[in-house]
């Protein structure tokens, strides 16, 4: 597999290939194509990448120019980059395959519809299908987690409330692979025990 570590395009449009010498590129490492004052108009993200990491965009033209933004959310192709934080609530896509570490913010709601292909959500939590791992809590939400989730994504608490409700006991919350939280240290949890 092949990982995009930096890039520096000479143009408007940029587009990330699908395979670097016979290998598919499948991830965008934090901070890869941040600042980079080239990237200006198009961004094509081949279906191929899985991972994009954490503060990519910011500091483009890309992201910084509202003509790419649509509904409060940036998007390349299927991917979605970022949300404005200024929108209270937000629908993705529902061909949305991925979704860029730390894009999410914490200030709204997001939604999903039925035909949404990897995410579902209910109380403006974002979810894989099986509500097994949990992307998103929104801030100032008292949204109980469910005991269905085993692990949570990168950055997920970054933005979020002083606390965070638990359907389950302790122990429970205890087993849970807490990813890349460090904003959940500081954190009151309540649970059922």
């Amino acid at each position: 597999n092949s990982f995009i570590e930096s890039a520096f395009p000479d143009g408007i449009a940029f587009a990330i290939p699908e395979e670097i010498e016979g290998y598919p590129v499948v991830a965008i490492e934090d901070a890869a194509l941040s600042g980079n004052l080239y990237l200006i108009g198009s961004l094509v993200i081949p279906d191929t990448v899985t991972y994009i990491g954490k503060n990519n965009f910011y500091e483009t033209r890309f992201y910084s120019n509202y003509e790419n933004w649509e509904n409060g959310m940036l998007y390349s192709g299927n991917h979605l980059i970022a949300v404005d934080e200024c929108y209270s609530e937000v629908t993705i896509k529902p061909e949305t395959l991925t979704i860029a570490k730390g894009a999410l913010g914490g200030s709204c709601k997001l939604l999903t519809d039925e035909a949404t292909f990897n995410y579902s959500s209910a109380n403006g939590m974002l979810f894989n299908k099986d509500k097994t791992v949990l992307y998103h809590y929104p801030m100032g939400s008292n949204a109980k987690i469910p005991t269905t989730v085993t692990r949570f994504d990168d950055y997920i608490f970054e933005y979020s409330s002083e606390y965070v409700v638990y359907e389950g006991t302790y122990d429970q919350w205890l087993a849970i692979d807490k990813g890349d939280n460090s904003g959940l240290d500081d954190i009151l949890v309540i649970t059922k025990e």
